[in-house]
């Protein structure tokens, strides 16, 4: 008759085999039921890392929204939007989207999400423009790819502000172009390019940098993290 070491050794064995295969099966052990799913529940814990971290990204644009300053010589708040979108962008790739437009749909839904609250009349805002900014922005995550590269991602940082400059900037001038009953569209356009463009530049560019080299040791940080796991994997072999 077996020892009950020699049976558990047996068993971590068969479990470890189950793990790194792609099946789903049961070990009856006496009277017990082990459930071992292997490849299924890796791929599930990976989902449930991607929602966090699109949840996550969407408190993180819900916070530095709500965290603005409002000056008289623009309707445009000053905000730290940008810099989260921005690390957004650079850390969750082509996921980036699915932040952003869950972003979006909660604080068009009525959520206080935004600067100036939320809900379906904000369509009519001012700052409307810069928030379809922020969904075309993020499809730029795909271009971030596998790997770090600092100046690639910098580069990506003040294209995706440009991006968001050019909704927010047209839609302000819709807005004064609406307000003055369309008398000067290109008047409406000058003036939202000097309160809605001119006072964020220096701003928005250091973000930007800020951003990237937040991302740059963020993303190195987790690619230690993976080092790590790898190397605890090989000893438990």
């Amino acid at each position: 008759m077996e020892s009950e070491g020699k049976r558990s050794s047996k068993l971590v064995k068969l479990v470890k085999t189950v793990v790194r295969s792609n099946k789903i099966i049961y070990l009856e052990d006496g009277s017990r039921w082990l459930l071992v799913a292997s490849g299924e529940l890796r791929s599930n814990v990976k989902l449930l890392v991607r929602i966090a971290a699109v949840l996550c990204g969407v408190l993180l644009m819900a916070l530095s929204a709500r965290t603005s300053i409002v000056t008289p010589f623009t309707e445009v708040p000053f905000t730290f939007q940008t810099l989260v979108l921005t690390m957004i962008i650079l850390l969750l790739g082509k996921d980036a989207w699915k932040t952003v437009s869950t972003y979006l749909i909660l604080g068009f839904a009525g959520l206080p999400m935004f600067a100036y609250g939320g809900g379906l009349q904000y369509v009519a805002s001012p700052t409307t423009g810069y928030l379809m900014g922020f969904l075309v922005a993020s499809l730029l995550g795909r271009l971030v790819g596998k790997g770090k590269n600092l100046f690639k991602w910098m580069l990506i940082s003040i294209t995706a502000m440009a991006v968001v400059y050019i909704f927010g900037w047209l839609w302000l001038s819709i807005y004064y172009a609406v307000i003055t009953g369309f008398n000067n569209v290109f008047n409406s356009m000058y003036v939202a390019f000097l309160r809605g463009v001119i006072p964020f530049v220096v701003w928005d560019l250091m973000k930007a940098l800020i951003a990237s080299l937040l991302s740059y040791e963020l993303y190195g940080f987790r690619g230690k993290l993976k080092a790590l796991k790898s190397l605890l994997s090989s000893f438990s072999r």
